[in-house]
């Protein structure tokens, strides 16, 4: 098991889209942690980079100077998690019935040939 111990969205959705992040955040019933750069994948090589030259010893303590800032933080909303709990499970639930569907047209292209 893999115990996460927080949930950080960087990028383009991320920084752009406050509706999809607060779905997410209903949906997987966690906050979600925005952060401010939207250079993250640099950032971090640089945090990596300055500890590799020996500026600082560990990258935990590269990070707590050099990383980005919260932008912001999105929490599930109780009520409205509820619903896009059952949402996302009748989702799921058709998804699972699309695959059954494909594989049945699959099977029978097959016998035609």
């Amino acid at each position: 098991d893999v115990t996460v111990e927080r949930v950080i969205a960087i990028g383009g959705i991320a920084q752009k889209s406050p509706y999809v992040m607060q779905m997410c955040a209903d949906v997987i019933g966690r906050d979600i942690i925005v952060v401010e750069s939207d250079q993250c994948c640099a950032l971090g090589a640089a945090i990596f980079a300055a500890v590799a030259a020996g500026v600082y010893p560990t990258t935990k303590s590269a990070q707590a100077v050099m990383a980005s800032p919260v932008r912001q933080t999105y929490s599930p909303t109780p009520k409205v998690q509820t619903l896009r709990a059952q949402r996302y499970a009748t989702y799921r639930e058709l998804g699972q019935h699309m695959e059954q569907i494909a594989e049945f047209h699959q099977s029978q292209e097959r016998e035609d040939v």
